[in-house]
C-alpha cells in the first residue's frame, strides 16, 4: 500500500505542525527540494508505521490515524539527508597492506587509532582529540587507503564521500559555496561528539579554503610522499606475495631500475 505526503498529513495540524519540527536540520534550508524531499519521505514512513498498526487493531476502530510516536519512528528510520548516498564501509585495509610510509603511518595511528582505542585515557588525562585530518600529495600515493588502513586499526566503521559528483552535478555557481557553508556546519556541529573523526584526502592543498584549517575542523595535516626505493620494494613484495616468482627476479633491482618514474 502506498501513501502520498497530502494522504498522511490531510486534516492533522498537530501532525503538520511536529512535521515542522521533526525536519528542523538547519543546513537543509539551503536547498529547498532537498527539504521537500525529506518531508515526504517522513510522511510515507510514518503513515506506513501508522497503517501497520492499524491492522492489529479491532475491525470496528479501523481509521489511519498519525500519532507523534509514528514521526520519532520515521525520523529514525530515514536519518540525516546528509549521509544518504554515502558509502559505509567495514574496511579491511591493514596498515600491512601499504607499502613504505612508516613515520606518517605512526602519526595516522596517534591522531585515529590511539583517540579511539584509548577514549577513556585520553578523557582522563584531559587530551582533546584531533577532529579532523587532511592528507594531501600526488595522486596515487596510498591517501584513501591509509584511511581505510586507520579506520580498520580503529575498527570503526569507515563513511566515504567523494565530492567531485556533487560539485559537477550543478552549473550553477554557488552550489560550490552552499557544499562548504555545510561541511563547515557539520564538522563545527561535531565538537562535542566522541568516536567520530574527518579524514580528508586531496591532491590540490593550495585549493582548499582556508577556513577548513582553523583549530576544530582539520587540525593535523600530513603530506603523503610518493614511495622511496625501501617503499617501493615493500609495495612489490605486498602485491607479489601470493605469486610464484622465478628465481631470477630481484624486487630489489626493480624498485631501484624504476626510481624515477612516476608511481601515480
Amino acid at each position: 500500500m502506498s501513501f502520498t505526503a497530502e494522504e498522511a498529513v490531510a486534516g492533522n495540524r498537530r501532525a503538520l505542525e511536529a512535521l515542522r519540527k521533526l525536519v528542523a536540520y538547519p543546513f537543509l534550508y539551503a536547498h529547498e527540494s532537498r527539504l521537500l524531499g525529506l518531508k515526504k519521505h517522513l510522511c510515507r514512513e510514518a503513515a506506513k508505521l501508522a497503517y501497520h498498526r492499524m491492522l492489529n487493531i479491532s475491525e470496528g476502530d479501523k481509521v489511519l490515524k498519525l500519532h507523534m510516536e509514528d514521526w520519532e519512528s520515521a525520523r529514525s528510520m530515514v536519518g540525516p539527508s546528509i549521509i544518504r548516498g554515502v558509502t559505509k564501509e567495514i574496511s579491511t585495509v591493514s596498515w600491512d597492506d601499504i607499502g613504505g610510509l612508516k613515520d606518517l603511518k605512526k602519526e595516522l595511528q596517534k591522531a585515529v587509532e590511539w583517540p579511539i582505542k584509548h577514549a577513556a585515557a585520553f578523557s582522563r588525562l584531559g587530551i582533546p582529540p584531533v577532529r579532523g585530518v587532511l592528507l594531501h600529495g600526488p595522486p596515487g600515493c596510498s591517501k584513501t587507503t591509509l584511511a581505510k588502513a586507520a579506520a580498520h586499526a580503529s575498527q570503526a566503521s569507515f563513511f566515504s564521500l567523494r565530492t567531485g559528483p556533487v560539485g559537477n552535478s550543478s552549473g550553477n555557481a554557488t552550489v560550490g559555496e552552499r557544499l562548504l557553508s555545510t561541511l563547515l556546519t557539520e564538522m563545527d556541529g561535531l565538537e562535542l561528539a566522541t568516536g567520530i573523526i574527518i579524514l580528508g584526502a586531496t591532491n590540490r592543498p593550495n585549493a582548499i579554503d582556508a577556513a577548513l584549517l582553523r583549530p576544530g575542523r582539520f587540525d593535523k595535516v600530513l603530506y603523503v610522499p610518493p614511495p622511496d626505493v625501501h617503499g617501493r620494494y615493500v609495495i612489490l613484495r605486498i602485491h607479489t606475495r601470493k605469486m610464484k616468482l622465478g628465481e631470477d627476479v630481484d624486487l630489489w633491482e626493480i624498485a631501484g631500475v624504476y626510481r624515477v618514474v612516476h608511481w601515480y
